[in-house]
């Protein structure tokens, strides 16, 4: 996985980021710690919007916390995607 998405941020030893192969899907974020795994799409036909898409692992507690941080960090996690993936568009 690379870039790491949210460094400066205090995410409670998740990790979130991106692969280069994934910039041809809609705009999401991988989490991950340990050997858990999760993915939430960060846009909907062109709106800035979270939605779960898979879990390997956490719970349900912790999909909770992670998807709030996922909304509540959406406008840098957007950011941070568009600036990796546009290196990866043309």
């Amino acid at each position: 996985m690379s870039p790491r998405f949210l460094k400066n941020r205090d995410t409670k030893g998740y990790r979130f980021g991106v692969v280069s192969f994934d910039c041809s899907e809609r705009p999401h974020v991988h989490i991950f710690k340990g050997r858990n795994s999760a993915k939430f799409w960060i846009d909907r036909n062109g709106e800035a919007e979270v939605e779960f898409f898979s879990n390997e692992g956490f719970s349900l507690k912790q999909l909770r916390q992670i998807e709030r941080m996922v909304k509540e960090n959406l406008e840098q996690l957007r950011q941070e995607w568009d600036e990796f993936c546009s290196e990866y568009s043309g």
